[in-house]
C-alpha cells in the first residue's frame, strides 16, 4: 500500500491482492469499499509507541511519521543524521530509498 494517494488506491490494492490477502483472513464479502476503510481507520487510535515497539520487536521494515510535536525525537534524529554525515554513511547506519512521483496536486 506504499504509495497510496488515498482511500480508493488502498480499496484497489485490495482487488488486486485479494489472493494474497485471503492468506490472512477470507475476506467472504470481497474488499471493503473505500469510504468503509476510511471510517474504520479514522476511528483506530492506536498508541503509535506501542504499534513502534511490536514493529520493532518483530524485526519489521517499517516507516513511522515524525510529526513536528515529537520535538524530542527530532531532535535525536536530526543529531544522528549529521553523526552519520560527518562520518559516513554505511550499510549499518542508512539505507535509501527513492520514489519519483507526480501528481499530488
Amino acid at each position: 500500500m506504499s504509495g497510496s494517494e488515498g482511500w480508493e488506491d488502498i480499496e484497489n490494492f485490495g482487488h488486486l491482492k485479494l489472493d494474497w490477502l485471503r492468506q490472512y483472513r477470507p475476506f467472504k464479502a470481497g474488499i471493503p469499499r473505500h469510504d468503509t476503510i476510511a471510517r474504520v481507520i479514522c476511528r483506530l487510535k492506536a498508541d503509535e509507541k506501542e504499534i513502534a515497539k511490536l514493529i520493532v520487536k518483530q524485526k519489521a521494515d517499517y516507516i513511522l511519521a515524525l510529526k513536528g510535536h515529537h520535538s524530542g525525537l527530532q531532535g535525536e534524529l536530526e543529531a544522528w543524521w549529521h553523526k552519520c554525515q560527518r562520518e559516513g554513511f554505511t550499510a549499518d547506519n542508512f539505507d535509501e530509498h527513492t520514489t519519483i512521483d507526480s501528481g499530488h496536486g
